[in-house]
Order: C-alpha cells, then sequence, then structure tokens
C-alpha cells in the first residue's frame, strides 16, 4: 500500500476509533429514565403565585400569595404531586371553598377594601391584610416527601394560623398515612395523644371539655376526628423529617394557632415534644 494511502487508512481508523469513543461517553453521561429518581432537596424549586396589593409609593396593603413547590422529574408519580399543588393553589384563590372557610379569598378582599374606603391606607402600612400559604420543604428521598404548609389569615384582628402537613409517594403520587413509618394501634394513639393534649392544656377547661369530645371519643379502630361538620384523619395531616413525624393539630385549640407535636412513633409515648405552629404578632 502506498504511504499516502497508508496515512489516509490511519487517519479514518483513528477517527472511527475515536466516534465510538465519544459515543460511549455520551451514552454514559445520558440520564436513564428508568433509572431510580434522584431526589435532593435542590429537585423541588417553589414559586410564589401572587395577588398582593401595593400602594402607589410601593408600599404592601394586602399581601395575598401561595408558594407553590414544584418538583423536578417526569415521573406520574411527580407529575401527580406537581397537579396537586397546582389545583390546591387554584383553589386556594379562587375557591369555592377556601381554607379560612367558603370563598375566603373573596372575603377577605371585600374586607380589604371596605377598610380602605372607611379609613383610608396609612393604617395598613404597618399591619397589612395577609391571606398567605407558605411552603417548607422537610423531607425528600426516592420513596417520600414531604411539606409543610403554613396558611395565614390577617384582616383587622389577631393573625389565624394553621398548619397542614403533606406527605407523598414518590412511587405513585398518593398521600401517604404515617402509617407507613411506624406501626400504631390507632385506639392507643388517640388515648395518648388525647392525654397530653389535656395537660397541655390543663388551665383551660373548657377547652380540655372540648379536646375530650374530639379527641377522646370515637375511637372505632380510626385516626377519624369529628368536629362539627367536618371530618379529618389525623393520621394522614402530618409531615416527615426522616426520624419524627410532626401532627399538625387544628381542631379544638386555641382560636389563632394549632399546634405541631413531634412524635417518635413509640406505643409507650406517643406524643415526645410540642411545639407553637407560629409565633403570631
Amino acid at each position: 500500500m502506498p504511504i499516502r494511502y497508508r496515512y489516509i487508512f490511519r487517519i479514518i481508523v483513528f477517527i472511527g476509533l475515536f466516534s465510538a469513543f465519544l459515543a460511549i461517553v455520551v451514552l454514559a453521561l445520558t440520564p436513564d429514565q428508568n433509572k431510580a429518581f434522584q431526589a435532593s432537596s435542590d429537585t423541588v424549586m417553589f414559586s410564589r403565585i401572587e395577588h398582593s396589593i401595593y400602594s402607589d409609593n410601593h408600599r404592601a396593603l394586602g399581601v395575598f400569595e401561595y408558594e407553590k413547590p414544584y418538583i423536578h422529574g417526569n415521573s406520574e408519580a411527580v407529575m401527580k404531586i406537581n397537579e396537586y399543588f397546582a389545583i390546591a393553589c387554584e383553589a386556594f384563590f379562587n375557591g369555592p371553598s377556601g381554607y379560612f372557610g367558603e370563598d375566603a379569598f373573596r372575603r377577605i378582599k371585600n374586607l380589604f377594601y371596605q377598610e380602605i374606603e372607611q379609613w383610608g391606607e396609612e393604617r395598613l402600612y404597618i399591619q397589612p391584610f395577609l391571606y398567605t400559604a407558605e411552603t417548607k420543604l422537610t423531607y425528600i428521598s426516592e420513596d417520600y416527601v414531604s411539606f409543610c404548609q403554613t396558611f395565614s389569615w390577617a384582616a383587622t384582628g389577631p393573625r389565624d394560623t394553621w398548619n397542614q402537613g403533606l406527605t407523598f409517594s414518590m412511587k405513585n403520587g398518593n398521600l401517604v398515612s404515617f402509617t407507613e413509618f411506624y406501626d400504631v394501634d390507632p385506639n392507643l394513639f388517640k388515648e395518648n395523644l388525647c392525654g397530653v393534649l389535656l395537660a397541655l392544656f390543663d388551665e383551660f377547661p373548657l377547652i380540655k371539655d372540648e379536646l375530650l369530645n374530639i379527641y377522646g371519643a370515637n375511637y372505632n379502630n380510626s385516626f377519624e376526628i369529628v368536629y362539627s361538620d367536618d371530618k379529618t384523619n389525623i393520621d394522614m395531616d402530618y409531615f416527615y423529617d426522616g426520624r419524627f413525624i410532626y401532627l399538625t393539630l387544628n381542631i379544638g385549640l386555641f382560636p389563632h394557632d394549632g399546634l405541631v407535636i413531634q412524635w417518635d412513633g413509640k406505643r409507650d409515648y406517643a406524643v415526645e415534644n410540642k411545639s407553637p405552629i407560629s409565633e403570631s404578632p
């Protein structure tokens, strides 16, 4: 083979080998859609959906916003969780039911404009109206993701605060009970929880009576709580941090705040310690 042809042949071989190597590298660096979901705090982003109202000098008069999480990914479970928060955000502003009663956003806007018409906007510089939902990521793994949401309402009186815990399966996108993490008897759990709440509100006999009616009744091997016309399952209203369950209790407690109660899953003492949901101004 002439020298020039040997030289061209070597170039062709080198280009072929290099192309094959490059293809292998690109294949290795390309994400495999079938691999397990790689979860981290960077996987979740938050956006504030805002309908706030400001004065001409850019001072907040009414802070109306929903902090909506979004999980990066294209699995059916991830899309289902993202859809949950998209629907919740829409309901937060457009009802017909809101987190603070029927059509809450419309009602607080009506109160807001009545306040402006009667008193002007200056008094709102110090304490603007609030209708907000703050969302915090508390845990994420390839199996579960958990959030704590704090809802606030403030018109002309004290701030009302309500917490909600949400824990989802990353396998199917469904909300999961804390029985996913701890094996617990519903009756024993409610009995212990009621005992802790009664001790906490020992100085408030009217609240104690209410707590007995709510948390100390209707065990029936169920986590269901019945209050007035509402029902809730306390095994679903919690958030998780990878070690503890945090119950978010809002029923039958102080009128402007609920409680977050940390629980370690032990049957002997269901509640380990307690802390307020929020610091009201």
